[in-house]
């Protein structure tokens, strides 16, 4: 896996008279990385959702006590307010909530908290797990297409993954990422505060241990309870299908690691280019996901390109059929292009 070919550095980076912040890397496939991806040990599961087993290393004892340092509780929905030593929890309309609401959801580091998995003072090796994170993630996303191709052409960007911490007893309710909690009240619309969970497709979970009772991963339309080893990923539609909780941790302490892919962009959120992602948690441009995914149903490991290739050679091959949609694939369908090119030009075959 090689990562963005650019300076560490750019001039556009704010530093307020400090060094530069770096640019984050952006993966982009190899040879070796088709063949090891084609490896990889999953199950697939209805409605979209696919596990798979072992994909990474976790450093566990550097990495939890890092999270059990730096996580917040959460701010979904709910914020945690302190005054003259009395503690509640509050709604976006300022309606006051037993602190105990809040106390049942994971702390988070990262998501809408102050803290994130890379800041400055983060440990320089677990900067380098977080950036494993990310690549064996994208790895799963390329087998991911390759088991339903015509997902490809909605994923323009990712939100790097935060940190997810289940304390006992606590747990996460029923919900799916495209649910922004938009109402339609007497023909008057509330709108949401959250506008990029519209465009989010896909989510991506890697479990960052195992020791601990309950926390299922329960996926109710896909008849689905999961229970995940350390290092397993799991993807899953943002919509409803993949609608998912997580069942009320009892003993020990739940640790995961969650990031998602989108597609569209509007002026109430910015998507960064690729070189020039500074930030952890915003969401990047991937700037090679067609190309890559490319290379991969051409590598030769492609069960979709299979699939593809020996219905296309059949001399009873018919555009239009079921078997013929069934093998479709936005690669072989050799679409044009759409409009003008927008971003960075960064060119794959350098």
């Amino acid at each position: 896996m090689t990562v963005l070919m650019t300076d560490r550095y750019t001039t556009d980076n704010p530093t307020n008279g400090q060094d530069p912040k770096p640019v984050h890397p952006s993966p982009k496939l190899t040879d070796a990385d088709c063949a090891e991806i084609a490896s990889l040990e999953f199950e697939q599961h209805e409605n979209g959702v696919v596990h798979f087993k072992r994909v990474l290393d976790v450093p566990i004892d550097e990495l939890l006590p890092y999270v059990n340092e730096e996580a917040q509780p959460s701010n979904c929905g709910l914020k945690w307010v302190e005054e003259d030593g009395e503690k509640w929890a509050e709604d976006y309309q300022g309606n006051r909530h037993d602190i105990r609401l809040l106390m049942e959801q994971p702390f988070r580091l990262g998501g809408l908290g102050e803290n994130e998995p890379v800041m400055d003072r983060t440990p320089g090796s677990l900067v380098d797990f977080f950036n494993n994170c990310e690549t064996a993630l994208y790895k799963c996303l390329i087998r991911y297409i390759d088991l339903y191709p015509m997902i490809l052409n909605t994923i323009w960007w990712k939100m790097r993954g935060h940190v997810l911490y289940y304390k006992p007893g606590a747990l996460l309710g029923l919900h799916n990422d495209n649910d922004t909690n938009f109402r339609v009240i007497d023909g008057q619309r509330y709108e949401t505060q959250r506008p990029v969970a519209i465009y989010q497709v896909l989510n991506g979970t890697v479990a960052l241990n195992e020791d601990y009772e309950g926390g299922n991963f329960i996926f109710p339309y896909s008849k689905l309870s999961l229970e995940t080893k350390t290092g397993d990923i799991v993807l899953f539609p943002a919509n409803f299908m993949g609608s998912h909780g997580v069942s009320e941790v009892t003993s020990g302490c739940r640790y995961s690691y969650l990031t998602q892919f989108g597609q569209g962009k509007d002026d109430k959120y910015v998507i960064s280019e690729a070189t020039d992602s500074h930030e952890w948690l915003p969401p990047v441009y991937l700037p090679w996901i067609f190309q890559d995914y490319e290379r991969f149903f051409k590598s030769g490991h492609s069960k979709s390109e299979e699939s593809w290739s020996g219905y296309h050679r059949r001399p009873d091959f018919k555009a239009g059929t079921y078997e013929s949609m069934v093998v479709a694939n936005p690669v072989s369908q050799q679409r044009s292009l759409e409009g003008d090119a927008e971003g960075i030009y960064q060119p794959y075959d350098v």
